[in-house]
Formats: structure tokens, C-alpha cells, sequence
């Protein structure tokens, strides 16, 4: 029989065998639409060992980690439903004495510093983490069902990385990180408020594609962040063909002459910095609900004068509402309500 790596109890009678441990984790692969990752960067914080990229690396040996089954059912819901369950798991091996369970693809010290705060074994456990170990744990710890017994430790861990969280000047007009997709996690798993309220926004406003979910168990705020984008973007477009088609028949515009003024202008407009996308189809790839809003700033109304008088005339683009604040809101699309109520129906 192989010799324990950890022996989180001397005595124990649980023994987990990590297998394929450090395997990649949360890979990267929507690179032509979203920044590359940092590089990561040497720290004195505790640092997961894998790429922040996912790159593939050497198969590594077997971790084994001797434990107790009472901590572990005392603290996990995960073990407690395996020890009390038919499984194989739930019997101690006649020739070895202990409960054999497999675990595979995770980080070995993310593990090792999970199974030391639920052994009690708190002079152990770092007081500082960095953001890619945080994650790593935060997955550890939604798996096994264990969020009361770290909860201590997270609040002790985030206030070392929190200066890391996207904020909306960080990410404006067109961003949207690794980084951001880690943090959505954090805050989902750790029910951090403030942190989940802000990560959420930045995702809605400026990820300029579906959301990628890295493998991550995010699916469900990634499917809300996903739709309050693409309701916001069609609201938007549906908008402006509102006004180009307005334009075209003649009911917006104080006379012919302004219609066509109007309509010539807000056409080259669109199709100057391609606000919209060619094909005009789901997911509108490359396009983010802030760089939309933010294009449609710049552009502007036409200014021309009427021969006889030398006057400007006074007709604008949206009716003055150059940034369609108005318009978008008579559409229920108020993006910020939105966020904070995803549930929230829309006209």
C-alpha cells in the first residue's frame, strides 16, 4: 500500500487518493474576443501552481491524503451523505482499515488546505491566499458542501485580494477577464453580497460575447448575465431601426428634407464604427451593452442651415436624446434594475 503524502490524522481511517492532481484549471479559450490573462506574477501569498492559462503540464503522481471520517462528516455534507450511503466508500477495506475515496483534477494544496481546516488544524492553514488559489478552494468548497466550516478563513483571505475585483473603470468600455470570471465564482460560492452585486454588473455592461464559464459552476449567473446582455443589445438595435425606419417614412423629422438629413446621418453613424453586428444575429460577438451605449454618445446630430434665414435648424438625432437614456427606458430597458433584479419582466 502507498504511503500517505498527508497525514491529516495520524490515525485516521479515511484515505483519499487525489488522481491526475494539478490538472488545468479554469483554461482560457475565448482569446479573440476577450484580453489575455496577466502573467502570474512571483507572490509570498500561498499560489496555485498551475498556468492561469490552463496550459497542459506532465502528468503528475497520485496525492494521498490520510483523514478522519468524523472531521470530515462533522464539517462536509458531501462525506457525511457517503459515509451514511450504500456506496463503497461508506465501508472500511478488510485488508487496509480504511474508507478508500477517489478524488481527480485537483489542485493538491487548495486540497491540502481545505482538509486542514476541516481537521481543526488552524496553525497550518496560510493566512493569505492569492486569487488563483481562492478560486481553486472556492471550487473544493461548493463540491464537498463545506461553506460554514471556511467561512472564517474566507473572511480572513478576502480583504488580501479584493483590490483585485473588476471594477466598471477597470473594465470600461469593452473588457471582460479571467480575473472577472474568478470572482463571479468567488462570490457565488462564499454568498459574498457587495462583491457578487459588483462583479455582476461589469459581466452584464461589458462582456462582449456570452459569458464564458470556464468550467466553472457559474452556469446559472452566467445563463442571467447572458440574458439581461442580449435583452439589453436587441432593445437597442430594435431601437435605432425604430428610428432609422422613422426617418425613412417620413414620421420623424419636421419635413422631408429633415427626414432625410436624419436618416443619411444616423445611417453612416451605424455603419461608421459597425455599432451593429454584420449579421444582426445572436450572440452578437464583439459587441458589449457599454461599448453599444458609449458608440452611440459620439454621434452627435448633423448641423446644416436653412438658405433663407441662415439659421441652424434646430432638429437633432433621437429628438435631443443623444445617449437614448429616454428611449431605452420607455423600452424596459433599464439595465440597472435589471441587474438588480434579473427576474425583473420587461415590456
Amino acid at each position: 500500500m502507498h504511503t500517505p503524502s498527508h497525514k491529516l490524522d495520524p490515525d485516521g481511517d479515511v484515505l483519499l487518493t487525489l488522481h491526475n492532481p494539478a490538472a488545468p484549471f479554469a483554461v482560457w479559450v475565448n482569446r479573440t474576443l476577450l484580453p489575455p490573462p496577466p502573467p502570474h506574477s512571483d507572490s509570498q501569498h500561498v499560489s496555485a501552481k498551475t498556468d492561469d492559462d490552463g496550459s497542459l503540464s506532465a502528468k503528475k503522481p497520485d496525492v494521498r491524503f490520510l483523514l478522519s471520517s468524523k472531521h470530515l462528516s462533522l464539517a462536509s455534507d458531501y462525506f457525511k451523505r457517503m459515509f451514511r450511503s450504500p456506496w463503497k466508500e461508506s465501508s472500511a477495506d478488510l485488508s487496509t482499515g480504511y474508507h478508500h475515496v477517489d478524488a481527480k483534477d485537483w489542485d493538491p494544496d487548495a486540497l491540502l488546505i481545505l482538509m486542514q481546516i476541516l481537521h481543526c488544524q488552524n496553525a497550518a492553514v496560510p493566512t493569505s491566499v492569492d486569487l488563483e488559489m481562492l478560486a481553486k478552494l472556492a471550487v473544493l468548497v461548493d463540491y464537498y458542501r463545506c461553506h460554514d466550516a471556511t467561512t472564517i478563513w474566507v473572511k480572513t483571505w478576502i480583504p488580501n485580494v479584493k483590490d483585485s475585483v473588476p471594477s466598471v473603470k477597470s473594465c470600461f468600455p469593452n473588457k471582460c477577464g479571467r480575473n472577472l470570471i474568478l470572482w463571479i465564482l468567488i462570490a457565488r460560492v462564499f454568498d459574498l453580497q457587495d462583491i457578487s452585486r459588483t462583479v455582476f454588473e461589469v459581466a452584464c455592461k461589458y462582456c462582449p460575447c456570452p459569458l464564458p464559464t470556464l468550467d466553472l459552476p457559474i452556469v446559472s449567473v452566467a445563463e442571467k448575465v447572458n440574458s439581461i446582455r442580449l435583452h439589453t443589445l436587441e432593445g437597442i438595435f430594435d431601437i435605432l431601426d425604430w428610428f432609422l425606419a422613422s426617418y425613412l417614412n417620413g414620421t420623424a423629422g419636421c419635413s422631408m428634407e429633415c427626414s432625410a438629413m436624419l436618416l443619411g446621418w444616423l445611417t453612416k453613424r451605424m455603419d461608421g464604427p459597425k455599432i451593429l453586428p454584420d449579421e444582426r444575429e445572436c450572440p452578437y460577438l464583439g459587441h458589449s451593452t457599454a461599448s453599444v451605449i458609449e458608440a452611440i454618445k459620439g454621434f452627435g446630430s448633423p448641423r446644416w442651415y436653412h438658405n433663407d434665414d441662415e439659421l441652424e435648424h434646430p432638429c437633432k438625432l433621437f429628438y435631443g436624446q443623444t445617449e437614448l437614456g429616454t428611449w431605452i427606458a420607455l423600452r424596459g430597458l433599464d439595465l440597472e434594475s435589471l441587474i438588480n433584479d434579473p427576474n425583473r419582466r420587461t415590456r
